[in-house]
């Protein structure tokens, strides 16, 4: 074993010892645990990194690219160092950002929707996770010391919608006749009771408004992204863009005015308004759900598109799977997102998308922005570029 097969083993040593990031990257190493959430885990796995990254030598790489790969170990090490040390006035911001509904939510919600196994094996592991879910929202409560508002308020949000998602899995059990299906049951109550508990501990808390890590830490995390511009240069940037972005819709609205006839005094709201109107999409007996429809209708107009033309290849075992946000997601994805297929999987590389569509938001969701959506997200876009990448050697 290379000195370069040597550091990739560790670090993937590294990333196995995390349960959440393990899970997430498609491993199959810790399917039916939680995770950690006390300091004491925190401040061992940044130990852990830090030892590690010290240990990172590129004089012992062989040529360019094994120091590139080595370059990249060391960015994630200090980029995950950076997160997991950075301060939020004086506090350690792991104290200031309540993170149990996550902790608990996402590995089982993994499992529910993204994940080939047998329905018997995939209840199991659930149902390991859900055993375990009380015990950790304790220890994630005694971690939080004064939250941000704002995000003690999404946390409690999302914890009031968790039980949705439990009562979903309590259907497929059923309906898949999964033996320990009254064990499921009593845990799910167990959990909700848990989550209640969550909810009036973390209500209590005092909060902050403030959310502020310092300007050191802004240009250290700048540097980490090799980003070469001073936040001044960034700001300055972000308002030029406004400005000529601003210029380019003036521009749009009066060639999009005379196109459909309307009014030369038609100011920009008012034709946004107009354009959604002209494309609204068509529901099904009414259902906002039924949008969905026209978004794989979209994926499959833009494919043979693609085909046809031979414009470039489309790897064979990937795919996209498009459904609706799940009411405990809502409060952070208020419109649309893409989880990027699990980089470690073997098998078919999937992208989950996920769709917030409510009746008073539909124009959100019109022929326009669907199909530009479905080019952005899907192929030739991120599902495309992350499919290919975890597909390669």
């Amino acid at each position: 074993m290379n000195y370069l097969d040597e550091m990739n083993t560790r670090f993937l040593n590294h990333l196995r010892s995390d349960v959440d990031v393990s899970v997430g990257l498609g491993l199959p190493d810790h399917l039916g645990r939680l995770g950690d959430p006390s300091l004491d885990a925190h401040w061992q796995s940044v130990a852990d990194a830090r030892k590690l990254l010290a240990e990172i030598d590129d004089s012992r790489a062989d040529d360019f690219y094994e120091r590139l790969d080595l370059d990249l170990i060391r960015r994630y090490l200090q980029q995950d160092l950076f997160f997991k040390t950075v301060e939020n006035h004086g506090e350690l911001q792991r104290r200031r950002k309540p993170d149990g509904v996550d902790g608990i939510s996402a590995g089982i919600f993994q499992l529910f929707v993204n994940d080939e196994r047998e329905s018997a094996d995939r209840l199991a592991d659930i149902l390991s996770r859900l055993r375990q879910a009380p015990a950790y929202l304790e220890a994630e409560l005694a971690v939080l010391s004064t939250p941000v508002k704002r995000w003690r308020d999404i946390e409690l949000e999302q914890a009031s919608e968790i039980p949705e998602l439990f009562a979903s899995i309590l259907a497929w059990a059923r309906e898949t006749e999964y033996p320990d299906v009254a064990a499921l049951e009593r845990e799910i109550a167990q959990v909700n009771d848990a989550l209640q508990a969550y909810r009036d501990g973390l209500s209590r808390l005092p909060t902050t408004d403030r959310f502020s890590i310092g300007i050191d830490k802004v240009e250290e995390l700048l540097a980490l992204k090799q980003i070469d511009k001073t936040p001044e240069q960034l700001r300055q940037m972000t308002a030029e863009y406004a400005r000529e972005t601003q210029q380019i819709l003036e521009e749009l609205r009066q060639r999009l005015v005379q196109k459909y006839q309307l009014d030369p005094a038609t100011d920009a709201a008012t034709l946004h308004e107009f354009l959604n109107r002209e494309y609204a999409v068509e529901l099904k007996n009414g259902e906002p759900a039924s949008v969905l429809d026209h978004y794989h209708q979209e994926r499959e107009t833009i494919l043979r598109f693609i085909r046809d033309r031979q414009l470039f290849p489309i790897p064979d075992d990937q795919d996209m799977v498009i459904m609706l946000t799940p009411g405990f997601l809502q409060p952070v994805i208020p419109a649309g997102a893409m989880w990027p297929p699990l980089a470690l999987r073997k098998g078919t590389a999937k992208s989950m998308v996920h769709l917030t569509i409510k009746k008073d938001e539909l124009d959100e969701h019109t022929r326009l922005g669907i199909c530009t959506m479905m080019i952005h997200e899907g192929i030739p876009g991120h599902h495309l570029q992350f499919a290919s990448a975890v597909q390669q050697p």
